[in-house]
């Protein structure tokens, strides 16, 4: 068992190694370079989410869309509170054009952190592109219908919005 501690702990501190070389490398820009160190860290310990979050976001960094959605979605399956990861997905998902599983993932993101200023942004982008979808399709009736707030809403009025168009399935 003494061995076995060893070794673990010896995995630990070489994938904490690659992490660290992953970040630094982040810093300087070079994305693709962190995102391979960020796998070899993975590699040595899979169920880490910090290390495929890290990695989708290196992804997301350089344009790499598919490979940051499956990297952000394998986060929040090991972390399904991670909410960083439930911002990264919703991105991937948005810029390779899959609008309602990125609805889908903010959604679970805004269930998390209502307050959360990354999902707010992606909530009106995603928002703003259905707009523009229905300006372009034919109106299917006249008349539209005002939700009223409850009180206790309406404090800050960007979370009372986000929390109403969660509460009416906006984001499903």
């Amino acid at each position: 068992a003494a061995v076995a501690a060893s070794d673990e702990a010896a995995v630990a501190a070489a994938a904490a190694k690659k992490k660290d070389e992953g970040s630094a490398l982040f810093r300087k820009g070079e994305f693709a370079s962190a995102a391979e160190r960020y796998g070899a860290a993975i590699e040595l310990t899979p169920n880490d989410h910090t290390l495929w979050g890290n990695r989708s976001l290196s992804h997301i960094k350089r344009g790499a869309w598919a490979s940051a959605a499956r990297d952000a979605a394998k986060a929040t399956e090991l972390e399904p509170a991670f909410v960083k990861g439930w911002g990264r997905l919703v991105r991937a998902r948005m810029e390779l054009g899959q609008d309602d599983a990125a609805r889908e993932a903010l959604r679970t993101g805004l269930r998390l952190d209502v307050t959360n200023k990354e999902l707010s942004k992606l909530a009106k982008e995603l928002k703003t592109r259905a707009g523009a979808a229905a300006a372009t399709a034919p109106a299917p009736g006249s008349g539209s219908a005002q939700r009223e707030r409850p009180e206790s809403l309406t404090q800050n009025p960007e979370q009372a919005r986000i929390k109403e168009d969660v509460s009416a399935g906006e984001y499903v």
